[in-house]
């Protein structure tokens, strides 16, 4: 990051533990919860096994079996779109699960605010083709599109990581985890100005549902707010930080670093 940010060193390779963690695929039926398998379970099963070759920097097994998911997965209809009543979106935390589920049940100006700044796809979409059913599934495309670009950013090809990091947050524009690379990968390239407008906006509207993201982002601005000189806007940027959560260690050694640069400007 350069010589003033200490804490800047979190790479891709530290998101990947832990980070894909399915939900189990279903269509759920708004009226009666009628449950039925939704994700086909070879390709979140292969996505597995890349993500195990990956922590043992098996690159060059885990790559295939990544193109492998992609080229298969990019040739079906994008998500969200519904097919036989069933809306198909995708989805990997329980939260947004049930609050979209539960839509229906709220009052209807209540309901229109909630779409309108989360879910503003399913307003158009509605009316078009209204769904009975939802399907939630796996985000399993923008996930092998963000393993690939792990494995670029590790070979160095970052012209290519971030090429695969767009393509992740084209397949799902909620991808929280994919904005964060992308900004980290700005960063590095000091292009401050795109990587603030793009964390910004990731922030506004697509982290609804990812508190742990939201803190990453907000330590990226954080960080840049640093670089620019401006230590009272990266202090609430990293206080910020520390609400979404509490225990980062990042957050905190950051707050530490402005601190003692306050009290040499003293001196």
């Amino acid at each position: 990051m350069g010589p003033k940010s200490t804490a800047f060193k979190v790479t891709v390779s530290l998101l990947l533990m832990g980070l894909f963690l399915p939900v189990v695929g279903f269509a759920q039926e708004k009226a009666s919860g009628t449950v039925q398998e939704a994700t086909p379970p070879n390709d979140e099963e292969l996505l597995g096994k890349a993500f195990g070759l990956i922590q043992k920097g098996a690159f060059k097994e885990a790559r295939p079996i990544l193109q492998g998911i992609v080229d298969r997965l990019k040739e079906k209809p994008a998500l969200p779109y519904v097919e036989n009543n069933t809306l198909h979106m995708y989805s990997h935390d329980q939260s947004e699960i049930i609050a979209f589920s539960t839509l229906d049940q709220l009052p209807e100006e209540k309901r229109k605010e909630l779409k309108e700044k989360v879910w503003p796809w399913a307003i158009e979409l509605e009316k078009t083709h209204p769904w009975k059913n939802i399907s939630f599934e796996n985000p399993i495309l923008p996930t092998a599109y963000f393993a690939l670009a792990h494995i670029c950013t590790e070979e160095g090809d970052l012209k290519k990581a971030m090429e695969n990091l767009k393509s992740s947050v084209a397949a799902w524009p909620d991808y929280t985890m994919a904005y964060g690379e992308i900004v980290y990968l700005l960063i590095g390239q000091k292009n401050f100005e795109e990587a603030k407008r793009v964390a910004q906006e990731a922030i506004d509207k697509h982290c609804q549902f990812s508190p742990v993201g939201r803190s990453r982002l907000c330590r990226h601005l954080g960080y840049i707010a640093i670089e620019e000189g401006e230590f009272d806007k990266a202090e609430g940027l990293f206080n910020e930080s520390l609400k979404l959560e509490p225990d980062n260690p990042s957050a905190k050694q950051e707050l530490e670093y402005i601190k003692q640069q306050r009290e040499k400007k003293k001196e």
